[in-house]
């Protein structure tokens, strides 16, 4: 059974000031975080050891795909579950969800991948779980001491057909509380760069000045996903072309704030 390290209670000392209910660890000016092939890997993100990890990249840069790759190794490595929200049940059609692995399973041909009714087996083992952020008060009952990652996926939203619920970041703290029963278990939030406006950053009195792409708080980390080898591929395609020098070209390989 697998823990999350101990060591995020400790933290950097020298070179900080207060921000908010925070203090500065280190403002960093660029972005390691793509792998060798331009798509995200979430392992330098959560090597940082904070807690809550806020990670915002061009749409198809691999956010989602990389979580997957992540708790997947975990999984079969040592048994670590996994938590996998989204914010309304209409996100997660059971269609959808039965084919959660579809995409990654070529990496890993000799296991089996299933979901189905809120739970993800591989191997015919629970490796994890599902369901949307607007249900998770019903969940307070359930146990769940082998989780040692929470994926919140597009956690920020163009305000549209979908509303933000109320109190979000409230209902979000009351379902990590339940997931963590007092351990320290990281979350990744993953999204589009959609809007730096959102209950989250408001919330944690979060700020992002434009020359920054990592942001690290004592507990709290904030990344800008750049990949010049991305925005490269993306180009060469036609409908890359078709975007270019347009405000939803910016936004969808640049990783420009769509609506800021």
């Amino acid at each position: 059974i697998l823990t999350v390290n101990p060591g995020m209670h400790g933290e950097e000392s020298s070179g900080t000031h207060g921000v908010g209910r925070h203090v500065i660890i280190a403002e960093l000016s660029s972005s390691p975080l793509m792998e060798e092939n331009m798509y995200y890997n979430p392992n330098k993100t959560l090597s940082r050891q904070r807690l809550f990890n806020f990670v915002i990249g061009a749409r198809g840069c691999g956010k989602t795909y990389g979580a997957k790759r992540t708790v997947i190794t975990r999984f079969l490595r040592d048994g670590t579950q996994f938590v996998y929200l989204r914010r309304y049940e209409t996100e997660m059609p059971a269609a959808e969800m039965r084919n959660f692995f579809d995409d990654i399973s070529d990496e890993f041909p000799e296991v089996d991948f299933k979901s189905y009714n809120g739970i993800f087996r591989i191997n015919n083992k629970i490796a994890g779980w599902y369901f949307p952020l607007s249900k998770a008060i019903m969940l307070k009952s359930i146990p769940f001491p082998n989780v040692g990652l929470i994926i919140f996926d597009e956690f920020i939203i163009e305000v549209g057909i979908y509303h933000y619920l109320p109190n979000e970041v409230r209902t979000f703290l009351e379902c990590y509380s339940t997931i963590s029963r007092d351990r320290d278990v990281p979350v990744l939030f993953l999204s589009n760069a959609i809007t730096m406006t959102n209950p989250y950053f408001i919330y944690f009195n979060i700020t992002f000045e434009k020359h920054q792409t990592v942001k690290l708080l004592k507990h709290i980390s904030v990344e800008l996903i750049q990949s010049e080898e991305y925005a490269k591929h993306v180009s060469q395609t036609k409908f890359g072309e078709l975007i270019a020098d347009t405000e939803y070209g910016s936004y969808h390989t640049q990783n420009t704030f769509l609506l800021d």
